[in-house]
């Protein structure tokens, strides 16, 4: 099996897989009970924690422990928007952004916010002042995406952050699942207030997402119910996963200076040799995450070289798995990105991890010559 979908969720760490088991089996009570199995279970809590707050250098930091990213996204935009709708009702984000940042913006531009969506110009990218300069005196949330989990594209986020700072009124939220442990960033040099985190996407659990908070930076709740997590996110707490959360993000960060350069030769590799197979268009800006490439074969339909290679035992995907349902239509950020109606829709993203090798990239490069050129042939039969 070849498994190049790496950016959807990664298979876990014997490590974490063992830790979960662990703190399940062990310290099963519910954290907030007052009695000593519930006082163990809030010190292995707290202790992922801890640990997760020296990773990242969070001092100033509340670490939430939420379901996923989704959710992390889904809290920042409206908890935010509604803690801070006297202040301002703009919002400044992209179109690059995860479905869970880009639809909760759209509902809350219904609601009554204004909200600027950002384009990348013709190289795919975002510069920081692209953003900056959508900024108004009434805005109180920018949001932007680390690195695109569908085209690749590395925001500047810290760069962003810098420069918000000069605007007091708005917080700054970053979606850092698909960067973090993988491209670093100094969220508290970068006056970022708020960062997602989704530990699947490290060789970690699912059902187990993060959510850094600055202290100084409010969110109203959106669920009701105890005053766990400082009320921000009300319910029992998820020891087991969080102490799996602290193994995966901790084994990630060692094993990143390894593996990483050689990431990068592979996408590089990987790039070039599909962008030689006629029909071929790489859509990826040059400035990527070495963790993904994503090409279109204008023309073919995309779900369908995905099950040929699945049949060849290699497993890619097209849009986000996050994405619309309706796997005919076109990626949405490639459409708002500005490509075709036909690369829009024949998107293909290659994810890859430390677990990913040449050999594979090669045999990934011979299957697609091989998919592509068999389907142009009864195609044109």
């Amino acid at each position: 099996m070849i498994y190049f979908d790496q950016s959807a969720t990664t298979q876990p760490y014997p490590e974490v897989i063992s830790s979960y088991s662990e703190a399940a089996g062990r310290f099963f009570a519910n954290p907030a009970s007052l009695h000593p199995l519930g006082t163990e279970a809030e010190q292995v809590t707290e202790q992922a924690k801890e640990k997760i707050a020296r990773q990242f250098n969070l001092e100033n930091y509340d670490i939430l422990s939420v379901s996923g990213a989704t959710e992390a996204n889904n809290m920042v935009l409206q908890g935010a928007a509604q803690m801070y709708k006297n202040r301002g009702d703009h919002i400044v984000t992209t179109v690059l952004e995860h479905a869970s940042v880009y639809e909760t913006a759209k509902r809350l531009e219904s609601e009554g916010f204004r909200v600027t969506f950002v384009s990348p110009d013709d190289d795919g990218t975002i510069s920081a002042e692209k953003v900056i300069n959508e900024i108004t005196d009434q805005t109180i949330l920018v949001s932007v995406i680390h690195v695109s989990h569908e085209l690749g594209t590395i925001l500047p986020v810290e760069e962003i952050g810098r420069k918000i700072k000069d605007y007091p009124k708005a917080r700054f939220h970053v979606d850092h699942v698909q960067g973090a442990c993988k491209l670093p960033i100094n969220i508290e040099k970068s006056g970022i207030d708020y960062v997602s985190l989704s530990p699947h996407k490290l060789h970690g659990l699912k059902g187990s997402g993060l959510l850094f908070k600055r202290k100084s930076a409010l969110l109203k709740p959106q669920m009701n119910g105890g005053g766990q997590q400082g009320a921000n996110r009300p319910g029992t707490e998820n020891t087991a996963g969080l102490a799996a959360a602290a193994k995966a993000l901790r084994i990630s960060e060692e094993n990143r200076g390894a593996y990483v350069n050689d990431i990068r030769r592979l996408n590089e590799y990987l790039s070039s040799e599909l962008a030689k197979i006629p029909g071929v268009e790489i859509n990826s800006p040059e400035n990527r995450s070495p963790f993904i490439l994503n090409v279109s074969v204008p023309g073919m339909k995309a779900e369908a070289i995905v099950q040929s290679l699945a049949k060849k035992d290699i497993y890619i995907s097209t849009k986000s798995a996050c994405s619309s349902n309706d796997i005919h239509a076109p990626s949405r950020i490639l459409a708002e990105a500005g490509f075709e109606h036909k690369r829009a829709s024949s998107a293909l993203r290659l994810s890859m991890s430390y677990k990913n090798s040449m050999d594979e990239v090669c045999e990934v490069i011979q299957a697609m010559n091989r998919v592509v050129s068999e389907m142009k042939e009864v195609k044109n039969s």
